[in-house]
């Protein structure tokens, strides 16, 4: 404190974090080198285990490891902050700035055991219009589909150092007006990696219909200067063979990425007080929402060497012995590599929010709140599949823009949502032993992505990575309504309730309980439909294509959970196309929960205010199932669209608890 209107406030602060995501044969079982698949090598002991095998279109489990990992991380972050308060008549102003120093170590991959995907394309019925076909058959005739495997463990050591500052002030125009004015500045650089491991795909512009001449073929284009791209340190113990690499040298910054100067992020607030008992707000308000170290390692995946193969449409040609490329002493060959790019124009994901509020008290011990929140977020990032084939039947290869690739993952930075919601809520404070708040929310959130990664049902790519507007629909976590009410109560038995009790060993025992209890009803979120995986589009890209809908209503009067929706509803597209059922374009169950409790507290005799709490806690108390979502693949084995195979929410837990607080 400087003088009674003006303090400054000074933080330092440090945080580490160490996680790592392996199996448990690690370090333990070989599995890799049991099975003998030619090629595929065990590699780290950190990432032994079994490969993925999985089965698109009819509904059998995935055998095997998870694909996923192994992955080490180790995040240090070092903060220094500094806030000035000073108040200067009927201004609150605040002013100041913050410094860390990050580091966001990895090491990791997927695919390091490989993934052998398999497919109902050779076993299916010949013609124009195929139909039938198993995978599970796929599997024991040993016709892969696509494999997938990574040469090597990825390995990056980030490092970058962010700055922000901000100024508001708080304006008490009137004593019924308030207006807050702020302006927040970020600059937050792209990640450097010390070891020297990026690489980024140089793609050209795609023209979603032709292919692009053969002057604007992609690369591989490694970060720094150097005369030779595969030059340590560190080695590079791969080839690409069928796809060139060059050195930047100053063509893009050393990052691979441009910083971004323009993340300003205004804010305005105004209160206003009509009278004693009313409240009005609106607000208004930018948030950036800066990269983060997990998409940017993709960069140095690219000379762990991921290698994607797919056998030829209706034709088997990939088998366990030429399913992984095989090299040359300690250097192995990577034809048609699955690679990674992000775009070099930088645009940090950023929301605007807006808010109108009036808050109104009733009577002394209620009040009613009720409100419009709105956001719009611009610049999400999202993956899309660059080297998508051109929708159509037979060999993909040459559908392919750039045939000398497989997939390119793109990060790319064009998506966008919005959200709109009123919401209702209403505060009975505590009183008499009785309180109550209780709120509803109406809600929609429309996107074309709700994460870098596939979350709830999405999937990794867009349908039609060259259409991301197509990809516009509900977002995965929309909840369209939501009701939650929560109550306390105080029981009328005890010394000085209604139901007065004298006699301390009574009191002691059976009065002064508190109970209570939170009652939540929540609509379904959406699901995104899919024909298991299958590429029924031809494009190579990984099999994320929608069905058909056939405009019959696919909601049934009364659901089970062994047929939540009408199998009618949806049809698989004709080969060659995709679907037009839209992203998220259905509703699963919804959630009904209500958690009890019931606790009260003893004073020890020995110091007053020394208290033990006893608690008695039912979650789910009434035992009721919300389900999951169902089978959201129309295609799944003995018609198990939309049926329902587990719970969302946990059934009835109960757990008694003490608490001593003194």
């Amino acid at each position: 404190t400087i003088s009674p209107t003006l303090v400054n406030e000074a933080r330092f602060g440090y945080t580490r974090l160490s996680n790592s995501l392996g199996t448990y044969s690690a370090y333990n079982i070989d599995t890799v080198s049991a099975l003998g698949i030619p090629n595929l090598q065990p590699g780290a002991a950190v990432s032994w285990g079994v490969p993925f095998v999985s089965f698109a279109g009819d509904g059998f489990a995935s055998i095997g490891d998870t694909q996923d990992g192994p992955y080490a991380i180790d995040d240090n972050t070092l903060q220094l902050v500094d806030n000035v308060s000073w108040i200067h008549g009927k201004h609150a102003l605040r002013f100041g700035f913050e410094y860390s120093r990050q580091n966001f170590n990895q090491i990791g991959n997927q695919f390091s055991r490989g993934q052998f995907a398999f497919q109902q394309n050779a076993t299916q019925s010949s013609g124009s219009k195929p139909t039938g076909g198993d995978s599970f058959a796929e599997f024991l005739l040993g016709d892969i589909y696509q494999s997938t495997v990574a040469v090597a463990l990825a390995n990056a050591k980030f490092q970058r150092n962010a700055e922000a500052a901000f100024v508001d002030d708080t304006w008490k125009v009137t004593p019924r007006l308030t207006l807050s004015l702020g302006l927040r500045y970020e600059l937050t650089p792209p990640w450097t990696d010390t070891l020297n491991n990026l690489f980024t795909t140089a793609v050209p512009h795609i023209d979603p219909v032709a292919h692009a001449p053969v002057s604007e073929t992609p690369y591989l284009l490694r970060q720094g200067n150097c005369s030779d791209p595969y030059a340590g340190p560190p080695p590079i113990n791969i080839r690409w063979t069928t796809v060139s690499a060059k050195c930047s040298n100053g063509a893009l910054p050393y990052q691979l990425m441009r910083t971004s100067y323009h993340d300003f992020a205004p804010r305005v607030g105004i209160a206003f007080s009509p009278n004693a008992k009313t409240v009005v707000r609106l607000g208004w308000g930018v948030f950036y929402n800066q990269e983060i170290g997990n998409a940017y390692f993709d960069l140095a995946r690219n000379i762990a060497g991921r290698v994607t193969l797919t056998s030829n449409a209706g034709i088997p040609s990939l088998f366990y012995s030429n399913a992984i490329p095989g090299g040359s002493g300690t250097v192995a060959n990577v034809p048609s590599p699955y690679s990674y790019a992000m775009s070099v124009d930088h645009h940090t994901s950023y929301a605007m929010q807006y808010l109108f509020n009036i808050q109104r008290q009733l009577t002394p011990n209620f009040a009613l709140e009720t409100g419009y929140l709105g956001g719009l977020s611009r610049h999400l990032q999202g993956f899309q599949d660059v080297n998508q084939g051109i929708p159509g039947v037979g060999d993909v290869s040459a559908r392919l823009p750039f045939p000398g690739f497989s997939n390119i993952q793109l990060v790319q930075d064009g998506g966008n949502a919005n959200y709109n919601s009123l919401s209702v809520k209403a505060t009975r404070r505590f009183s008499q032993g009785f309180s109550v708040i209780g709120s509803y929310t109406w809600a929609k959130s429309i996107d074309t992505t709700s994460g870098i990664r596939n979350q709830g049902s999405d999937t990794l790519y867009p349908q039609n990575s060259y259409c991301l507007a197509c990809e516009r629909g509900l977002s995965a976590f929309d909840t369209r309504h939501r009701i939650v009410t929560s109550v306390i109560y105080d029981l009328p038995l005890g010394n000085g309730r209604l139901l007065n009790i004298t006699n301390p060993v009574v009191n002691t025992v059976i009065g002064g309980w508190q109970t209570g209890g939170t009652l939540t009803l929540q609509s379904g979120m959406p699901g995104n439909l899919s024909i298991g995986g299958l590429d029924n589009a031809g494009t190579a890209a990984g099999g994320y294509d929608r069905p058909n809908a056939t405009g019959v209503n696919p909601y049934l009067d009364h659901p089970t959970p062994s047929r939540y929706w009408n199998l009618a509803a949806f049809v698989e597209a004709p080969p060659g196309q995709f679907g037009n059922a839209g992203r998220n374009s259905i509703e699963g169950p919804g959630i009904i929960g209500f958690d009890a409790e019931i606790h009260k507290q003893f004073r020890m005799p020995y110091k007053e205010s020394h208290t033990l709490q006893f608690r008695f806690e039912a979650f789910n108390a009434l035992n009721h199932p919300s389900w999951a979502m169902p089978n959201l693949n129309i295609l799944a084995k003995g018609n198990a669209f939309g049926v329902v195979s587990g719970t969302a929410t946990a059934m009835r837990q109960i757990q008694l608890g003490l608490k001593y607080l003194f």
